[in-house]
């Protein structure tokens, strides 16, 4: 997957600021933890997919998109 895809991925899979912080908070603290000061939503998300490969963000993304479609329904 190109890294465009991936992106394209994450901001699919996670629409707001705020959801981004979460999850990465919830499974990246490490990555949560470089997110300092006002920092840009686009910066944050160059900082995860910098931070996680691929294969392994998109497993997460996978789990994170699974779980808030059984709390709200599908996208």
């Amino acid at each position: 997957m190109a890294n465009s895809d991936v992106r394209a991925l994450v901001r699919e899979t996670i629409q707001t600021d705020t959801d981004l912080d979460a999850f990465c908070q919830h499974y990246y603290p490490e990555v949560y933890r470089n997110f300092v000061g006002p920092m840009l939503r686009t910066t944050k998300k160059k900082v995860l997919i910098e931070s996680i490969p691929e294969a392994v963000l998109q497993g997460k993304l996978a789990e994170e998109r699974a779980e808030r479609e059984v709390r709200l329904g599908p996208y």
